[in-house]
């Protein structure tokens, strides 16, 4: 294994992830993958693996930068959940990608609403709540079909 090669990582190297691991590999890249699950399937596929909850950002962190790597990009596609993470390896890589803030904005229906709002973007109907009664309440806004997430 080179480490001195230039790398990218994967955060979530599931089923859904295979394909861009496998291309990335074939276009020279080293790959290390990060995933909660110790079977994930793109594992077999990486140069390393670190299997860690994505939530522990500066355990990660410190292992990656044991390694003293030179790390050319970080992504995560097909998983909201290695986002967040992604962000912040981005950051502290001082790496191309949406930043942290971006990243909050993808993944929080309720931030994403407000923002496009601001923007005078075209939202459906919408609102937040905190409870079952005050869904139930505000759900008789909407004359049909409505989504509660």
């Amino acid at each position: 294994m080179n480490l001195h090669k230039e790398w990218i990582i994967f955060v979530t190297a599931g089923k859904w992830q295979l394909n861009g691991i496998r291309i990335a590999k074939k276009l020279g890249l080293s790959v290390l993958s990060i995933d909660t699950n110790p079977l994930a399937d793109g594992k077999k596929y990486s140069d390393i693996f670190i299997c860690c909850d994505l939530n522990n950002h500066n355990i990660i962190l410190k292992k990656i930068i044991k390694l003293n790597i030179n790390i050319s990009g970080v992504i995560s596609y097909c998983s909201e959940a290695g986002m967040q993470l992604s962000s912040i390896l981005r950051y502290h890589f001082k790496l191309f990608g949406p930043s942290k803030k971006v990243t909050n904005i993808l993944t929080n229906k309720f931030l994403q609403r407000k923002f496009l709002s601001k923007l005078n973007i075209y939202n459906p109907k919408w609102f937040l709540c905190k409870n079952f009664n005050e869904a139930l309440s505000n759900s008789k806004k909407f004359d049909n079909y409505f989504i509660i997430k």
